[in-house]
């Protein structure tokens, strides 16, 4: 199989910076491109796809792999019907607003609740499960490099999207990598997908949020790398 490009769309923080030993894994099999939103506030979803988008090479198949944060942008840009989209890969992430029960009243909060640094104890506890303890001091510093009225707005965003209409619109082979163990998001973001695009193929992993980073090798070598090639083959 010749090397493709594998388009990386990063999580809340934007920057990318988590992608290191994924990528590093991708790049046995694809060209990794890490997509680095800008810390600019009040970006719409939309427009963070037509940011992402930009990046994408006109000339040369590609496939995508969104984790988190990501997962309505890519989806989004799918629907677009890029044609050298060879297939898309969403990691620990939803389709609609994860809370939608008490997404107004989580909205109205964000000012506060963005205004104080994330503990590392929540962050080893809800993102990492306790595993790679060394990680959450690193996610911290990561994320205070995100001005918070960037973060707010990002955070509006993922508690008010819902992009399961472009679902339908998808022509090309998904997987949803679901994270059986993870504190953050409900599994039913994953699940639910399939409503609106009965050929999405749910992978579960034993994994935590952060799949990618506390998985890279899995999830490249035993998910990804066969997936991609099956594709391929079939196209």
């Amino acid at each position: 199989m010749e090397k493709i490009s594998c388009i990386l769309l990063p999580g809340l923080d934007g920057s990318g910076k988590f992608f290191d030993a994924f990528a590093a894994e991708i790049a046995r099999f694809a060209d990794p491109v890490v997509v680095r939103y800008p810390n600019v506030h009040g970006l719409s979803y939309d427009e963070l796809a037509d940011y992402a988008a930009a990046t994408i090479p006109v000339d040369q198949a590609f496939f995508i792999v969104a984790e988190s944060f990501s997962g309505p942008v890519a989806i989004s840009i799918a629907a677009r019907h890029p044609g050298q989209l060879q297939c898309l890969v969403l990691v620990a992430t939803f389709a609609r607003s994860p809370f939608p029960r008490v997404a107004s009243l989580l909205a109205t909060l964000l000012p506060v609740l963005t205004r104080f640094p994330l503990p590392q104890w929540i962050i080893r506890l809800v993102l990492l499960n306790g595993r790679r303890p060394e990680v959450a001091s690193e996610i911290q510093g990561v994320i205070r490099t995100v001005p918070k009225d960037v973060l707010a707005s990002r955070l509006r965003n993922v508690l008010t999207c819902d992009v399961t209409g472009l679902l339908r619109k998808i022509d090309v082979p998904v997987m949803a990598i679901r994270a059986d163990r993870d504190r953050l998001l409900p599994g039913k973001c994953t699940n639910e997908m399939v409503e609106f695009q009965s050929g999405i193929r749910i992978v579960g992993i034993d994994a935590p949020h952060f799949v990618l980073q506390i998985e890279p090798e899995v999830t490249a070598a035993k998910l990804v790398e066969p997936f991609l090639r099956e594709c391929i083959q079939g196209s």
